[in-house]
């Protein structure tokens, strides 16, 4: 194949990828106002119906085929959405105004990590000239998408905050970058191992402002509204989470976590407080070898090697705590950048990317977790995590040489 035919095929594989991914993101818009107007709805209709119940003066956590819970902030949040549920048109503009808020944080996520990596302060400049890396991204986490999509979930918009959080810290805005983290973690809590990557950046105010802008997330705001709250805290805590830790325990190796997969390769059953115990050494332990990398840096206030650590740090998230569905996932969209990334410097330096070890391991990374997606009753999933997790460690020693 001679040099013009083998760029007129790139160009052909580049354009498909592109069209592909924009049919994608239309369809999934589609499918999540379709769910959300089904007789029992997706989980954005869950939100709403507890957001209406909390304002009602009523327990958010009550029983249903699909049960709220999540601190209350996020019941607080969506109820002026909550009220647009009178029929099909208002539940269609509902929908579309999450779905828009959750492609914004996306895109604008991997757009700001682009920027961030190089350089520009230009967002379109950025979208012209990384769209096909970005459409690449979409196709890479397709499966993901589409579940976030279909079931009306709130993935995107943690991931959003994770992002935003990053961002305000290259910037040493440590109080903006708290109130991101702040309402990422009041929505899911497992978003608040990014507040370790403080130690990292010596943005050590965020330790003070964090806990106590989640406390006025979690508890104030709540508290304000509806005094009932710590009661309906108990509720969770002590009647839906047991049951939950139950339900997670028994579902095998669709939990993709290490601290599930322990548990259900050993057969050993434990509570709650021993799970919780062990999430956080896990995390730990996990995170150490991150941090010895990042010491080791020839340059660490360099871009690549910054955004990389903090990748890392993410994909401990979805490998310690307890997650099965493949929305959760989503979170990987910042280490997908910075695979898309280093793959590029190797286009660029005209290496293959079947050569270097750290691509394969990055591509069979990806590949098991597309395959894992088909196959939820294997541990494929967490071979994939496992592969993405070891490939940022060997990027950033190979930073340090």
């Amino acid at each position: 194949m001679n040099a013009r035919s083998s760029e007129n095929l790139l160009k052909t594989i580049k354009t498909i990828v592109i069209v592909f991914a924009l049919i994608s993101v239309l369809l999934f818009f589609y499918q999540s106002i379709r769910n959300h107007n089904y007789e029992n709805g997706n989980d954005l209709t869950t939100y709403f119906k507890s957001s209406q119940l909390f304002y009602d003066g009523e327990n958010p956590f009550t029983e249903g085929a699909r049960p709220y819970i999540y601190p209350l902030f996020l019941v607080i949040v969506v109820y002026p959405l909550s009220l647009l549920q009178s029929g099909f048109f208002a539940k269609a503009i509902a929908a579309s105004t999450w779905s828009a808020l959750s492609y914004f944080a996306f895109f604008m996520t991997i757009l700001a990590c682009l920027r961030f990596l190089y350089g520009t302060d230009r967002i379109l400049k950025v979208l012209r000239e990384q769209l096909f890396p970005i459409a690449l991204a979409v196709l890479i986490l397709h499966p993901f998408l589409q579940d976030e999509f279909l079931n009306g979930q709130v993935n995107l918009i943690v991931l959003g905050c994770v992002g935003g959080f990053f961002l305000m810290l290259k910037e040493n805005r440590q109080l903006p970058a708290s109130v991101f983290l702040a309402v990422a973690a009041s929505i899911k809590i497992a978003p608040a191992v990014c507040l370790v990557y403080v130690l990292f950046s010596g943005h050590y105010r965020c330790l003070l402002y964090f806990p106590v802008i989640l406390l006025i997330f979690i508890l104030g705001l709540p508290l304000l509204i509806n005094s009932s709250s710590l009661g309906y805290y108990h509720h969770l805590i002590s009647e839906v989470y047991p049951r939950l830790t139950v339900h997670e325990a028994e579902s095998g190796f669709k939990s993709f976590s290490l601290v599930s997969t322990i548990f259900s390769l050993t057969g050993i059953s434990a509570g709650a407080s021993i799970k919780i115990g062990l999430t956080g050494f896990m995390s730990a332990l996990l995170l150490t070898p991150v941090y010895l990398l990042y010491r080791k840096l020839s340059d660490p206030k360099n871009r690549f090697g910054r955004l990389t650590v903090f990748s890392a740090i993410v994909v401990v998230i979805p490998l310690v705590f307890p997650m099965s569905e493949p929305h959760h996932l989503l979170i990987l969209t910042i280490p997908v950048v910075v695979m898309l990334s280093y793959w590029e410097s190797l286009v660029s330096a005209g290496r293959s990317l079947l050569t270097d070890r750290i691509s394969l391991l990055f591509i069979s990374a990806v590949i098991f977790l597309q395959v894992g997606h088909a196959f939820k009753e294997t541990p494929l999933r967490l071979v994939g995590l496992v592969g993405i997790y070891l490939g940022l460690l060997l990027v950033l020693r190979d930073r340090s040489d």
